[in-house]
């Protein structure tokens, strides 16, 4: 259980960043909607814009992305534009879970999404997904990446 009050991205089709992961630790997440990874990405670059220090993503999806692909590459193209334009003293790693119905081949791109590579795990099974999830945060915490 965290103390801390890390930041928590939700997304369907549009993006909450209001939430932290210590707020929601003892509910369970409503999964509803679409998955608009352009909404999340989104969200993300302008996290990284007003908070330009060293920051660790854990990114889960459990399906397909629903908005269109000129949207995604857009999303996609502003984010790894505002990620090389921080300092090079700021570390940007992405770590991906995927469950369900998921492209494989784009998440494990997008853990290539930030200045550091970062992992990729599949889950299979709900004890897993929360296996997969605890040993990605222990390991953002123990490289001191996660801000």
């Amino acid at each position: 259980r965290t103390q801390i009050e890390y930041p928590l991205f939700t997304y369907n089709t549009t993006a909450n960043t209001t939430q932290t992961i210590k707020s929601v630790e003892n509910r369970d997440l409503d999964a509803n909607g679409g998955t608009s990874f352009s909404s999340v990405f989104t969200a993300i670059q302008n996290h990284l814009v007003n908070n330009q220090k060293s920051t660790t993503f854990i990114f889960m999806t459990d399906g397909q992305d629903t908005d269109s692909k000129e949207a995604l590459k857009r999303a996609i193209q502003m984010l790894k534009f505002s990620i090389s334009g921080l300092s090079k003293a700021v570390t940007v790693v992405f770590h991906v879970i995927g469950f369900g119905d998921v492209n494989n081949d784009f998440l494990n791109e997008v853990r290539q999404f930030g200045n550091k590579e970062g992992l990729f795990r599949y889950s299979t099974a709900s004890a897993e997904l929360q296996n997969n999830f605890n040993d990605m945060f222990e390991y953002a915490m123990s490289a001191k990446e996660y801000t």
